[in-house]
């Protein structure tokens, strides 16, 4: 007994799926240099809504990337973690 395998299209993919973004939202924080390893982890807890980049190491800035349509769940994020980590978020023009 033979068994094929089903092939897909690239079109007959695309129709059933929504249009992708070309890019991601971001929102930039700074908090103290002995919190970013527990403020990553946090993220990571939460499903990994977002990526973190840190941009300046010694200013502790940091850089969460996410989809467009997370947005408010990242604000929450940021809201719920706010009273066990000071951080503030910050303007960033210069990165």
């Amino acid at each position: 007994m033979s068994r094929k395998k089903a092939r897909v299209s690239s079109s007959s993919m695309s129709a059933s799926v929504h249009a992708a973004s070309h890019y991601s939202q971001r929102i930039y924080i700074t908090l103290a240099p002995k919190d970013v390893a527990r403020f990553k982890f946090l993220l990571e807890g939460y499903d990994n809504l977002a990526v973190m980049s840190i941009l300046d190491k010694y200013a502790s800035v940091a850089q969460l990337r996410f989809a467009p349509g997370q947005y408010q769940a990242v604000k929450n994020f940021l809201k719920n973690i706010a009273p066990e980590l000071a951080f503030k978020i910050t303007d960033c023009q210069n990165f």
